[in-house]
């Protein structure tokens, strides 16, 4: 065996896509496709076999994973104390059946 196979190389770009999406990273690193394609031209350029199947996986990845609902993580320290007022309330109101 001579290293990762093309498969496995397509998961690690789907899943560091999936890594990427699911948290604050993306606000940090967000390639447009423009740049992935410069990418997979320069490893073409410099014979790096392994690059493009990793930016490949990334850049397909991105419509399932926000079909399947990726997503990056919110905020939820900015919410008013009255919605939280209204969850306890609804949670304390639930009624229950009796079967007698």
């Amino acid at each position: 065996s001579d290293g990762p196979t093309p498969r496995t190389l397509f998961v690690l770009g789907a899943n560091l896509k999936a890594f990427q999406m699911c948290t604050k990273l993306s606000t940090l690193y967000d390639p447009s496709l423009g740049v992935l394609a410069l990418v997979n031209f320069s490893s073409a350029w410099v014979h790096a076999k392994w690059i493009h199947k990793i930016v490949v996986g990334w850049a397909l990845a991105g419509i399932p994973l926000r079909f399947c609902g990726a997503q990056e993580p919110t905020n939820n320290n900015n919410k008013d104390d009255k919605d939280d007022n209204n969850n306890k309330d609804n949670l304390t109101s639930i009624q229950f059946d009796q079967h007698e």
